[in-house]
């Protein structure tokens, strides 16, 4: 304890007497003494959570109210975002819109549905002042697009119920007045700067208009999420959104509202492989309770929010198993991601205790969705109502400890991510571009916990 606090306190003298050394803060790598992004990448995935890209691995409508909320931290510049929701199972878009905000803005929406398999989940824009295009109308409502309203055919409106959703910026606006903060103030001034709608009082460049240009939009997005259980107890399942930090380096071109339309993650300034470079893990780390004298419940999510896009692009390096058509919500016989799982328990217990030792024996699952909903316990019921769950874990009489989720002991040949490219990789990492969450629980869904899990990477080529 001596030796640690010695060394803080000869931390904070230099800090002090040396002053503080200016750099990103770079997910899993030093700054200032190395190692670096290998050569070719921009793009980070930032532990301050502040981006120009974010990712929020779940949403659950299934009689929950989820409240999302988006800020710009930026108090000069304005930033327009592009919100797209996708469901589960195939990564089916089934909404996408556009938020204009304001430098210093906050805005706030609510997603929510019912136990009707033939009602869709609906958005609710709870922050009318911060506007969006398209309109959403008086009501400031929004149903999420299914087969005939605007989605795939086979995405039937249940599904749109449970699923993931990104947040890219397109760009930002600044007034050419030094010391003077523009606001977008309405939505059809929104569809302005996008391009996509010719207000008669209000224009991005040339002489007169309000907003002299576009410019790249900074790492100044965060996001969160909240998941209110109002059916199954009063649990609060909140989260920050995984930011991607130097996403872009330029305003998105053409941006619009078709299925699939920019931005996406391939319009990254390092295209896809650099999003899967950044988001590739190769073990996520889960803990868990399950004492039955707390009532206490725990599940994972894990999410593999590149998983479709990377299927079908074109000359993208992919790590992933299978093909899959979006169109008729199937996946081929082999797209399953093989994951060893591995149980610990909080200590050594006897064999009259458990089935075995501590950690128990690995065992290998698939999981078959974009979105994957996991139980722990072989007899235990999901937090949430659920239609994306893969499996139930057996738990050998554990009922405290963590869980492993490993990506690379299967085909690990294949679970690899190069940089810059496949032929010649400056750095290469192993396993697979996921994102997750644990999910607990107690005294019967009253108080409830909601983390993003802890995980390793594994990245040769960096020295």
């Amino acid at each position: 304890m001596r030796k640690v606090l010695l060394a803080v306190f000869v931390a904070m003298v230099t800090a002090l007497s040396f002053g503080m050394a200016q750099a990103e803060q770079i997910d899993g790598l030093r700054t200032n003494s190395g190692p670096m992004l290998p050569q070719g990448l921009d793009v980070f995935v930032n532990p301050g959570d502040l981006g120009d890209a974010l990712i929020g691995g779940y949403y659950n409508a299934r009689g929950n109210l989820d409240m999302i909320s988006l800020v710009n931290t930026s108090i000069n510049t304005g930033v327009v975002v592009k919100v797209r929701f996708r469901e589960g199972k195939y990564s089916n878009e089934v909404l996408d819109f556009f938020v204009c905000l304001s430098a210093g803005d906050r805005w706030t929406a609510w997603v929510f549905g019912d136990d009707n398999t033939g009602n869709p989940a609906h958005l609710l824009v709870w922050d009318d002042d911060t506007p969006t295009y398209p309109d959403f109308g008086s009501a400031n409502m929004q149903d999420l697009k299914y087969s005939g309203t605007g989605a795939a055919s086979c995405v039937t409106a249940d599904m749109t119920k449970e699923g993931y959703f990104t947040v890219i910026a397109v760009a930002s606006w600044a007034d050419p007045n030094p010391g003077v903060t523009r606001v977008v103030g309405t939505d059809e001034e929104c569809g302005e700067v996008l391009g996509l709608f010719d207000a008669d009082n209000f224009c991005v460049g040339g002489s007169g208009c309000e907003i002299d240009h576009l410019i790249d939009a900074g790492n100044y997005l965060v996001g969160t999420v909240v998941i209110y259980d109002v059916v199954d107890g009063a649990a609060a399942y909140g989260y920050n959104m995984t930011a991607l930090a130097d996403f872009r380096n330029a305003p998105v071109a053409n941006p619009g509202l078709g299925l699939d339309d920019p931005p996406t993650f391939a319009d990254c300034q390092d295209g896809l492989n650099g999003v899967n470079y950044v988001l590739t893990k190769d073990n996520l780390i889960a803990l868990y309770d399950i004492e039955s004298w707390l009532s206490a419940q725990s599940d994972v999510i894990i999410t593999f929010p590149t998983k479709t896009q990377t299927i079908t692009a074109v000359g993208v390096q992919n790590p992933f198993q299978g093909l899959v058509d979006t169109d008729d919500c199937t996946w081929d016989d082999d797209a399953c991601e093989p994951v060893a799982v591995t149980l610990w328990d909080d200590e050594e217990n006897s064999p009259e205790k458990t089935s075995g030792f501590s950690p128990s024996t690995t065992t290998e699952l698939e999981l078959c969705n974009e979105v994957n909903y996991i139980v722990v316990g072989e007899s235990a019921s999901a937090l949430m109502d659920t239609d994306l769950l893969q499996f139930k874990i057996q738990m050998n009489g554990f009922d405290i400890g963590w869980i492993n989720f490993n990506f690379t002991t299967h085909e690990t040949a294949d679970r690899q991510i190069g940089l810059p490219t496949a032929a010649t990789p400056d750095a290469t990492a192993y396993g697979l571009p996921v994102i997750g969450y644990e999910l607990g629980s107690l005294l019967e869904g009253f108080y409830g916990h909601m983390l993003p899990l802890r995980y390793t990477s594994d990245i040769v080529g960096i020295d």
